[in-house]
């Protein structure tokens, strides 16, 4: 069992010198420290969090404002408290095993342990193509939202648009089985461009609950659109992904090549630059 009273914290305030977060409350600043801990793992589970007492101390608190971040991680589920004997992790880190979110990577197999949960279906939708910066949309789309899982455990939420008279070519339920790239494969339709825009982002409340992650930790957002031969978006997608399951792969080595003084002009010019 691990124990966290004795640990060192960070000897700083949880203040900011610009003032751009001096609209946040500090309980809930500190509650941020804290939560970061647990969720990577710093804390395991059932470890002892330091009380009240040591987190006035530590960020030079009143015993109001600590007591207050505490609760806030009982609220969030992370800890539990129990009178007389303080308070301790609940949260339970995940195994160890990432999921890489890139393009070139959803026409991948789904692993044995893989699971899709299709929570919704809807038909006949139009598509926002405020999302979208290429391609025109299909006259309708039908919206899946689903949730995938890896040894059981929730790693993205999806909310994936495909054009109605695509859709309806897939075999019947066959999108709770597998990717949806994979299908849109399978059937024969031939996609002429994809695009990927990624961000990172907090989870808000519906995505911590189908992620099962706590809520406002760090996401990685991918919107993914994929055009057909005729130019129009087949498949457009809003993908969620925990950001303690997530990671891409890119290439690098083309940008850190440097020609020397003898490299032709012409090869000069197809340098990549890091702008």
């Amino acid at each position: 069992m691990s124990r966290l009273g004795s640990s060192k914290l960070d000897s700083s305030k949880p203040t900011d010198s610009k003032g751009q977060h001096d609209s946040i409350a500090l309980y809930v600043r500190i509650a941020s420290i804290l939560k970061g801990r647990i969720v990577r793992g710093d804390w395991p589970h059932d470890a002892l969090v330091p009380g009240v007492e040591q987190l006035s101390n530590t960020y030079g608190v009143a015993r109001a404002t600590a007591r207050q971040a505490l609760q806030a991680l009982v609220a969030e589920g992370l800890i539990v408290s129990e009178r007389g004997r303080g308070s301790r992790v609940s949260y339970v880190k995940p195994p160890a095993s990432e999921v890489d979110g890139g393009l070139f990577q959803v026409l991948a197999p789904e692993p044995k342990e893989h699971k899709i949960i299709v929570l919704e279906r809807r038909h006949r939708v139009s598509l926002n193509t405020a999302l979208f910066k290429v391609g025109s949309p299909y006259e309708s789309y039908t919206l899946i939202r689903k949730v995938h899982l890896l040894n059981g455990i929730p790693y993205g939420y999806y909310e994936v648009s495909i054009a109605s008279e695509i859709y309806e070519r897939l075999p019947a339920g066959a999108d709770a089985r597998q990717k949806l790239a994979r299908l849109l494969a399978a059937s024969g339709v031939e996609m002429a461009k994809g695009e990927d825009i990624l961000t990172v982002d907090s989870a808000d409340w519906e995505e911590a609950k189908y992620l099962e992650y706590p809520m406002a930790s760090p996401i990685a957002r991918i919107v993914r659109v994929m055009t057909d031969r005729s130019g129009r978006i087949a498949y457009a997608a809003n993908n969620i992904y925990r950001g303690d399951k997530f990671k891409q792969t890119r290439a690098v080595s083309g940008y850190l090549y440097v020609p020397d003084e003898s490299t032709s002009s012409k090869t000069k010019k197809n340098v990549n630059s890091l702008g």
